[in-house]
């Protein structure tokens, strides 16, 4: 009777440890997908509230995309010249490849100035999906970077609250939100190399992981050749992982040293013993870590010098620029390099000011971390360094966009000053606070981000910029001609200096339009030649416009009628309007489709003093003061964080 009763039982004790295995199961599945699903719903849900058109490089990127989709190749003579490709991508036709693609070396095919590497990502998903395939499969790349981001934060082993909200402050705000579906290299290239330290700090120990991490140090330069010196150390560092050198037993037998002069010994000491490692372990270590590299770079140099004539990485660049390393000359350092870091137009501390709290906290994260950490810091100041001597023009694109590969890594020195310094917590919320308000009004317009004028035009950055030093400030026209057939009109025909349509020959329709101008802010005065034959005297005969974009914006308008105008020239009206300055500024002249309208070139002044050009150190006296205070931060957050150390350490151990 016993042994009956047991059988019965049994089952359900089986099946009850069933069920709580499989929502145990499930519930760790969840929680290992969760990072990687917000973070697609949000870049989704920000892609939708942007719906972005193609601006900048992005279109040259996705014709070559198409070109390799299409015809396994990336000679990009038909695809610029196929109206329907051409269209997928942008909403202009003809594109002008220039200073996109060029002929290299005598050859008739036009091959693409921009790394290939990209490109060969998208295809698949512009060949599916076309421009929207290729957004959704950035926002793909942007989550993978948010899941990678989240798991190397746990892999440094920061307490739970701490390395959650420095993972907030890191993918969910500027500029990584505004990036996630821009088509561009830098996203892909952060994800690579948040996964190459990944295996760093998991010590590379199988040869699989190695072989991986080798992989992702090479797939940079594909992307784009200026990651050149972060690919370097992406395999320098995995080499220095492989041996262990971060090993805390090699530290426990080689004891740690004070001060500078035994830091850079200890650190020789260490290359000596893993180049001993590497070769007496060549085959789990050195060639995993080798092999995948060299065959990178063997195939890279044999594609650059099928397309280009030579394996020079930097030959696709020589079409159109002579820019090199040094090229910025000594004032790099202010005009480029403060500029990449706290100029309000195209800087990164502006627009995400909680990342200010992580750049004071690089000591702290050196103090925690040790040398590897100041290694790493290394490597990316001297990608910083290399980019900015040469001067490098921003272009049409979002701020921080060079510094976007490294920036997501910002969230480490973030977890550790607001994990080991209490002060550090009560700046941190707020600046989380201010950077997730001007993450959303940058959503909401995107367009203001565009380096278009003096200032920026997103909510709260337009207060907030005054405090930011503009170490370079664009010299903006203040004047401008618009002559009749500069941009083909979309009604009357050209004559010379003059446009003319005519009622019945000729329908409504813009004369002169254009011609998207930065203009600096303040009060202009446009004259409009105009001349008007065969229309009564109340009959409106033009609107004259001038406006901005983009968004598009009308400073001023109004409608001209026949009685204003005179039969033959000299005549005309004029149209006074202000200029905000951070618009692309344009003149319209309207034909209404009465008499016969005459309209020769635009001219636009500025009314008043423009001003001199900027000293040769602009806002030197607000630089000055963001460097030395970010300095002086990050000395106190050291003192603070060794004295809390200091505490911990002194208190007596529990009574068990």
């Amino acid at each position: 009777m016993a042994a009956n009763m047991s059988d019965a039982v049994r089952p359900r004790r089986t099946a009850k440890r069933w069920r709580i295995g499989e929502r145990h199961w499930s519930w760790s599945v969840a929680t290992q997908l969760a990072p990687f699903v917000l973070a697609f719903a949000v870049y989704l849900a920000a892609f939708l509230a942007m719906r972005p058109e193609t601006a900048g490089d992005e279109p040259h990127y996705l014709l070559v995309a198409e070109s390799i989709a299409y015809d396994g190749d990336v000679d990009l003579r038909n695809d610029y010249a196929s109206r329907e490709r051409t269209l997928r991508v942008v909403n202009v036709f003809p594109l002008d490849p220039a200073p996109h693609a060029a002929h290299y070396g005598g050859s008739n095919e036009l091959r693409p100035v921009h790394g290939v590497g990209l490109s060969a990502l998208l295809a698949p998903a512009v060949a599916v999906g076309g421009l929207t395939g290729a957004r959704i499969a950035m926002v793909l790349v942007a989550a993978l970077l948010a899941d990678q981001l989240f798991r190397l934060l746990r892999g440094l082993r920061f307490r739970r609250r701490y390395r959650y909200a420095a993972w907030v402050a890191a993918v969910f705000c500027l500029p990584v939100l505004a990036f996630s579906s821009q088509i561009y290299p830098e996203l892909p290239a952060a994800l690579l190399l948040v996964v190459a330290v990944r295996i760093m700090v998991a010590r590379a120990s199988p040869p699989w992981l190695l072989a991986l991490g080798s992989t992702a140090g090479m797939a940079l330069v594909w992307l784009h050749v200026r990651y050149l010196p972060l690919s370097a150390g992406v395999f320098l560092g995995l080499a220095l992982a492989a041996c262990s050198c971060f090993d805390r037993r090699d530290e426990a037998a080689h004891p740690r040293e004070r001060g500078l002069l035994h830091g850079i010994q200890a650190a020789g000491a260490a290359a000596g013993r893993c180049a001993s490692t590497l070769t007496s372990q060549w085959r789990t270590l050195a060639l995993p870590l080798v092999a995948p590299y060299a065959i990178g770079l063997g195939i890279f140099a044999a594609a650059f010098q099928h397309w280009y004539g030579t394996p020079n990485p930097t030959a696709p660049y020589a079409a159109f620029s002579s820019t090199t390393a040094g090229s910025g000359g000594w004032r790099f350092l202010y005009d480029y390099f403060l500029g990449d870091l706290f100029n309000p137009l195209v800087g990164w501390i502006p627009f995400v000011p909680v990342h200010w709290l992580g750049l004071a906290a690089l000591g702290c994260l050196v103090v925690k971390f040790r040398w590897p950490a100041a290694a790493c810091l290394a490597v990316a100041g001297g990608y910083e360094l290399i980019l900015a001597s040469a001067g490098p023009n921003v272009g049409w694109g979002f701020p921080a966009r060079y510094l976007m590969i490294v920036i997501p890594l910002v969230a480490i020195p973030i977890a550790v000053v607001i994990q080991d310094v209490r002060a550090a917590r009560i700046a941190f919320v707020p600046l989380l606070a201010l950077s997730l308000v001007f993450a959303v009004a940058a959503v909401d317009d995107y367009q203001g981000l565009y380096p278009i004028g003096e200032k920026p035009r997103i909510f709260g950055l337009r207060t907030t910029a005054a405090a930011f030093p503009n170490t370079r400030p664009p010299q903006l026209p203040t004047s401008f001609v618009l002559t009749p057939g500069q941009f083909g009109p979309q009604t009357g025909t050209v004559h010379g200096k003059v446009v003319v349509a005519k009622a019945g020959r000729d329908g409504p329709g813009f004369l002169l339009w254009g011609p998207y101008a930065s203009l600096k802010s303040g009060t202009y005065r446009a004259r409009f030649p105009l001349a008007v034959t065969g229309a009564r005297p109340d009959e409106p005969v033009a609107t004259i416009e001038a406006a901005g974009a983009p968004p598009p914006k009308v400073f001023a308008s109004k409608v001209v009628t026949a009685a204003e105008l005179k039969p033959r020239f000299p005549s005309g009206v004029t149209l006074e309007f202000k200029a905000p300055g951070a618009y692309l500024t344009e003149t319209r002249i309207y034909y209404q489709g009465h008499g016969t309208l005459r309209a020769g070139p635009i001219h636009v002044e500025r009314e008043g003093a423009a001003g001199g050009p900027p000293g040769r150190y602009p806002d030197w006296p607000l630089a000055l003061l963001w460097v030395v205070g970010t300095v002086a931060a990050g000395w106190l957050l050291v003192l603070a964080m060794k004295r809390g150390a200091a505490r911990k350490s002194s208190k007596p151990a529990r009574a068990p």
